[in-house]
């Protein structure tokens, strides 16, 4: 069974106010998206994994994907003005073969799977 996880992670933080997106704030000097990336990547039935970034933060998500190593590949996808449009698009990216696709917020990293 194919499994593809997509992560909105293009939002601004607008409420959690400060200037740094919530996703990107540290939490035990880890980004919080690579927490919540670190999760799915871990769990043997997500096959692959699209995380969906502000164009602005591409690069900088790229640095911290690229130091993990992560085993299931993770796919960047450039988010949207919305959630709706974000996870949209990260769809349109998955192959029509993928039987079940799930979505979870970046920056709920306290999850069991």
């Amino acid at each position: 069974m194919s499994i593809a996880a997509i992560i909105p992670a293009a939002g601004v933080g607008i409420r959690m106010g400060g200037e740094t997106p919530k996703q990107f704030l540290s939490l035990e000097g880890v980004p919080m998206f690579v927490h919540t990336l670190r999760k799915f990547s871990a769990a043997e039935a997500i096959n692959e994994i699209y995380v969906a970034l502000r164009d602005e933060d591409m690069d900088r998500a790229l640095r911290d994907i690229d130091r993990e190593h992560f085993p299931t590949p993770v796919r960047m996808v450039s988010g949207g003005v919305t959630r709706q449009e974000t996870v949209a698009r990260a769809l349109a990216e998955i192959p029509e073969a993928t039987e079940i696709v799930v979505v979870h917020d970046a920056v709920r990293p306290f999850l069991g799977l």
